[in-house]
Order: structure tokens, then C-alpha cells, then sequence
């Protein structure tokens, strides 16, 4: 029968120790993950309503480039027909 020596006893007590610690750590990171999802879904929501938002802000932009492209063509229509 062998018996354990104080080196041996030390090493198995760190191995538990740091089995304890990082179990503990990993039910904490998951604890702080699922308390954390909700923000992250509604900072989803957020950039994906930003997006809309500046997309449909540019609307009037892109009709009032049309509506003054359609005056200069007319513009250039009319000089054509007086000359």
C-alpha cells in the first residue's frame, strides 16, 4: 500500500480547488449571459429600427432628386422646341 505524500495531497487539493473555481465561473458567465440577452435582443431591435428608419429618411431625398431631374429635362425640352 503507498502511502500519499504532502506534494501528492497538495496536488489533489488544487485540482479540486480549481475544478470548484472555474464550475463557479462558468455558472456565473451563464448567469450574467441570460441576465444580459434581453438587452442584446432589444439592441438588435434598436439597429434594426435605426436601419428603417435612415433607409425611409432618404426617401424624400431620392424624390426630390427625381422631381428635379424631371424639371431639367422639361427645361431642356422646352429650349429644344424654342430653338
Amino acid at each position: 500500500m503507498q502511502t500519499l505524500t504532502t506534494l501528492d495531497i497538495l496536488y489533489v487539493t488544487l485540482s479540486i480547488f480549481t475544478a470548484i473555481v472555474w464550475t463557479l465561473l462558468a455558472v456565473l458567465l451563464y448567469r450574467v449571459i441570460k441576465i444580459t440577452w434581453p438587452v442584446v435582443e432589444i439592441l438588435s431591435y434598436y439597429k434594426q429600427f435605426k436601419w428603417y428608419v435612415s433607409s425611409y429618411s432618404q426617401i424624400p431625398q431620392a424624390v426630390k432628386d427625381k422631381v428635379f431631374e424631371m424639371v431639367s429635362n422639361l427645361k431642356k425640352s422646352k429650349q429644344k422646341k424654342e430653338d
